[in-house]
């Protein structure tokens, strides 16, 4: 199934309200900076727990090892924890990841021209 950036969102939002997990917040609530800084904590600790599987896929590499499908399969999962972290923050932080990556893109192409192969 393909879903858009906005579709994920939304569906994120359901999914936290039936949970009763709140992450819709005027930056003004006292809730607001505690619900930033967990789901923050929360992204380190996924992107981390993905980090440790690629130290182990590295490690058996040096071995001649070949790359385990199963921890491919973990990191994969892992990668999905840290979008989901992503779309709650981008939530609190009533951010619109479509628009503000092309946004942020057209500033990195500026950036990185000189980089650009002919």
């Amino acid at each position: 199934m393909m879903a858009t950036i906005e579709e994920i969102t939304k569906f994120q939002k359901e999914f936290d309200k039936l949970h009763g997990w709140i992450n819709e917040f005027e930056k003004h609530d006292e809730k607001f900076l505690d619900r930033l800084q967990y789901a923050t904590i929360a992204l380190a600790g996924e992107v981390g727990e993905f980090s440790n599987i690629l130290k182990k896929v590295l490690r058996d590499k040096k071995l001649d090892e070949k790359i385990d499908e199963a921890k491919l399969k973990d990191m994969r999962e892992e990668l999905v924890d840290v979008f989901i972290y992503l779309i709650i923050l981008s939530i609190i932080l009533k951010a619109d990841l479509g628009k503000e990556y092309f946004d942020k893109m057209n500033k990195n192409q500026d950036r990185f021209k000189k980089y650009e192969r002919q």
